[in-house]
C-alpha cells in the first residue's frame, strides 16, 4: 500500500473532479425538472395553439421560481 502526501493529494483531487462531476449533474437534473413540470403545466393551461400555447414567459419564470423553492427546500432539510 503506497502511503505519502502525493498519494493523499491524488485522491484529493480526485474528490473534487467527482464533486464538480456531481454538481453538474445535479443542476443538469434541476433544469430537466423545471423544464418537465414547465411543460405539463404549459400543456393543462394553455391558451392558443402551436408555439404560442407552449412559450409563457411568465408562467415559465413562475414554475421555475417554484421548483427553485422546493429543489432549496429539500436541500436545506
Amino acid at each position: 500500500m503506497a502511503s505519502g502526501p502525493t498519494n493523499f493529494f491524488e485522491h484529493q483531487e480526485a474528490a473534487r473532479r467527482g464533486t464538480g462531476r456531481l454538481v453538474v449533474l445535479f443542476l443538469l437534473a434541476v433544469l430537466a425538472i423545471i423544464l418537465s413540470v414547465y411543460l405539463v403545466v404549459a400543456f393543462l393551461y394553455g391558451r392558443g395553439t402551436g408555439a404560442a400555447a407552449l412559450w409563457n414567459p411568465g408562467l415559465f419564470a413562475a414554475v421555475t421560481l417554484g421548483v427553485s423553492a422546493l429543489v432549496a427546500g429539500g436541500s436545506a432539510y
